[in-house]
Parts: structure tokens; C-alpha cells; sequence
């Protein structure tokens, strides 16, 4: 049976946009790994953000062994057209790329530039890596979702608790309240609620 000019052309834009993703995943693996002759410490996590996520996408749709996104492509044309939702999300992604691109300026650029605001803001000391793996391993996205924490203070605490991570990580490792004795109750009260449903991402995102 012979494909519509739609169908054809959407599988023309799907290879265009696969290749594209996969030459990203490939430059985030030469780029994190040790043994690399592109190795670049300061971005030796970079594969844990959208590479991850993407991974796990390319693994729904092509098998836990799979890697790439540029296999066949789906017969079905709404999987297909689900599939290149996938590739674009990777691609539209700061953490997909480390420079400017045509969709992004880049983990580098998005989050030097986030990280002098907050830390400006709220007197923290974010550098640009650790501010990604905060944001982008969802855990202020959580946050934000949750009716209990809806307002701007909620970063305000997320300072309080970067400034004091040992006494709270070690509360959260014990299961114990934290009672800082630089703040006032309520923002004690505030971290403690925060910790008690977060604690493991906290964790994860500040380390």
C-alpha cells in the first residue's frame, strides 16, 4: 500500500528530528564519559537530566536494549506523531545541548544566568551545575505542584535548607526534626514540612 504525502512527510520530519536528538545523546555521552577525548568534568553529570529522560523514552518505544531514537518508525501515525512529541521535548530541552541551538541557549547559558539571579535573590551559592540538577531532576516542579506550597517563600526555604544541608540532610538520614537556630519558627516549620514529604529528593537535588 502506498503512503499519503502526510505519512511521507512525516516520517521525513521524524528521521530529520531522530538523527538531530541522537547526535545530541551522543555528544552528552563523549562529553561526560572519563575515557573520552572530549571529557569535560564540569559536565560529567550532563546525562542525568534530558539524556535520562530521553532514555527512558527511546526504551518505551524500542526495547530496554535500545539507545536511539532513529529506528523505524512507528506504523501506527498517532505513535508516530507521539514519538516525534518525544524527540521534540528532548530537543527543546537546555539540558540536551551544552551551547545555544536553535531551540535552546543551553544548559551552560540557561542556568549561569538562573543561578546569579537566585543566588542574588536569595543569597545562596548555587553555581550553575548544582542549580541544574535542581531544577531539572523536578524536584522545585514537585513543589510548585503541591497545594501546600504555592508561594515564592517556598524558594526562600529551599535557601534556607542549601545554607544549613548538613544539619538537614542529617535530620532527614535520622528522621528527626531540624531546628536551625539562625531562623525564626516559622520557617523552621516551613523546612520541616518541606523535608518530611521531599526529604529523599531534597537530598538528591542539593547534594
Amino acid at each position: 500500500m502506498s503512503k499519503t504525502p502526510k505519512r511521507t512527510a512525516l516520517e521525513k520530519e521524524y528521521r530529520r528530528l531522530a538523527k538531530r536528538a541522537d547526535q545530541r545523546l551522543l555528544r552528552l555521552e563523549q562529553i561526560s564519559k572519563e575515557d573520552s577525548k572530549y571529557y569535560n568534568p564540569m559536565y560529567k553529570n550532563v546525562k542525568e537530566y534530558a539524556y535520562k529522560k530521553a532514555m527512558r523514552d527511546i526504551r518505551s518505544w524500542s526495547g530496554e536494549k535500545a539507545t536511539r531514537f532513529n529506528t523505524a518508525p512507528p506504523s501506527n501515525t498517532n505513535k508516530l506523531k507521539a514519538k516525534i512529541a518525544d524527540i521534540k521535548r528532548f530537543l527543546e530541552s537546555a539540558s540536551s545541548t551544552i551551547g545555544k541551538t536553535a531551540e535552546t541557549r543551553g544548559i551552560r547559558d540557561i542556568y549561569q544566568e538562573r543561578a546569579k539571579t537566585i543566588n542574588d535573590k536569595y543569597n545562596t551559592n548555587f553555581n550553575w551545575q548544582s542549580l541544574a540538577r535542581f531544577f531539572e531532576q523536578g524536584l522545585w516542579s514537585k513543589i510548585k505542584s503541591d497545594p501546600n506550597f504555592s508561594s515564592d517563600s517556598d524558594f526562600q526555604t529551599i535557601a534556607n535548607i542549601k545554607a544549613n544541608f548538613k544539619e538537614v540532610k542529617d535530620a532527614i538520614k535520622k528522621d528527626e526534626e531540624v531546628n536551625i537556630d539562625v531562623l525564626d519558627e516559622v520557617e523552621n516549620f516551613a523546612i520541616n514540612e518541606m523535608i518530611s514529604k521531599y526529604g529523599d529528593d531534597i537530598i538528591k537535588a542539593l547534594k
